[in-house]
């Protein structure tokens, strides 16, 4: 059960940090976002690596292990990531976010294969009532963000998004038969992080961004990236250690489910049916993901 609750902990931790660099994302590009939000989660696993003694973990850290933590973290994160936040950009949250959080569809025949994980019929319709409220929960957006262009180009990169996260998932919890998950969630950091700022200091664009950028906005992206990739994303690495890889993608996906709740609680906004619908059906999913068979 610990595994389940901390894959749904992590949802609500992403959902937290994408509202708090929401505004940022405005003034800078993806890599920016991403280099920066990275950067600030690294510094807080850093200092958890000594208490948590994950660090006696990196004599099982050999040439391979690092090469594939290495391509895994810039395929998932790195790409995957920048993907999504050009989702956003491009089509908008409503067509964006159903579309990348879908991505447990892929990952229940990847596990099967590449993994030999159980599959029950919890597991296969707990996932589908997932996604479907996910779809369900962003279709007044959809409506709402019908006039932005660059259509086509902004779903290649919403569903390439779904494949990389797809992909490390399934990538990572074979890692994590061999290695501690806090220390992976640093290492992936170290690996990403330079190729990001390479990638941000190549575009002369980037470069002025960066100096044009205020406190606020940084303050935004370091704290969105402490909230959603330093805890977020090591609490989801530490409950896919313990749980199969397609029971733990599904509930990771439940963010859209938070993020209606944040809204409704920090905006005053207020919930249609379908909205609500939408709610039960993602609710009735994730209790049949915690269905043991």
């Amino acid at each position: 059960m610990e595994g389940e609750l901390l894959s749904l902990s992590a949802a609500f931790c992403w959902a937290l940090g994408a509202s708090i660099y929401k505004k940022s994302l405005s003034n800078v590009s993806p890599l920016i976002l991403n280099l920066f939000r990275s950067s600030s989660a690294a510094m807080l696993i850093f200092l958890l690596l000594f208490p948590l003694q994950s660090l006696n973990h990196i004599s099982k850290l050999s040439l391979s292990l690092a090469g594939l933590i290495c391509f895994t973290s810039l395929v998932t994160w790195g790409l995957g990531d920048t993907l999504y936040f050009l989702g956003l950009k491009l089509i908008g949250v409503g067509k964006t976010v159903p579309m990348t959080y879908s991505y447990p569809l892929f990952v229940l025949p990847i596990s099967i294969l590449l993994l030999g994980e159980p599959l029950t019929i919890q597991i296969v319709i707990g996932t589908i009532c997932v996604v479907t409220g996910i779809w369900m929960i962003t279709g007044e957006a959809r409506e709402e963000t019908q006039h932005l262009g660059n259509s086509k180009l902004g779903i290649a990169a919403s569903l390439g998004a779904a494949a990389c996260w797809a992909f490390g998932t399934t990538c990572f919890k074979m890692i994590l038969a061999y290695f501690d998950p806090v220390l992976l969630s640093f290492l992936r950091l170290i690996f990403l992080i330079p190729l990001l700022g390479a990638m941000s200091l190549m575009s002369s664009r980037n470069r002025l961004l960066i100096k044009q950028l205020s406190k606020l906005d940084i303050g935004l992206m370091a704290l969105g990236g402490v909230i959603a990739i330093g805890i977020g994303d090591t609490i989801y690495l530490i409950g896919l250690n313990m749980i199969q890889a397609n029971i733990a993608a599904p509930l990771g996906s439940t963010t859209p489910l938070f993020s209606t709740a944040l809204a409704l609680m920090l905006l005053r906004e207020r919930l249609s049916k379908k909205t609500v619908a939408a709610a039960l059906i993602m609710s009735l999913g994730i209790v049949l993901l915690n269905i043991k068979a």
